[in-house]
């Protein structure tokens, strides 16, 4: 089985439903440089093509854990190779 090596690259950003920014656009951007996107919310907006309505903040401790479980993996996937 012939294995891949991507470089991995974090976006934190928050979602657009949109496509057009956001974590979306980010995770597009990242794949198009041939790259695998790794990502952390940061917010949760209520929008549609009028504007944004309402905007859900993720919470600081959810927020620490995301950021902290991510280090862990990616310690675990470079002491793989």
């Amino acid at each position: 089985m012939k294995r891949h090596s991507y470089q991995s690259i974090l976006s934190i950003a928050r979602f657009d439903g949109s496509g057009g920014a956001g974590i979306q656009a980010d995770i597009k951007t990242i794949s198009e440089l041939g790259c695998f996107a790794t990502t952390v919310l940061t917010a949760l907006p209520i929008q549609n093509t009028t504007g944004v309505k309402s905007i859900h903040a993720i919470p600081d401790s959810y927020f620490y854990w995301l950021i902290f479980s991510l280090q862990i993996l990616m310690k675990l996937l470079y002491s793989l190779k």
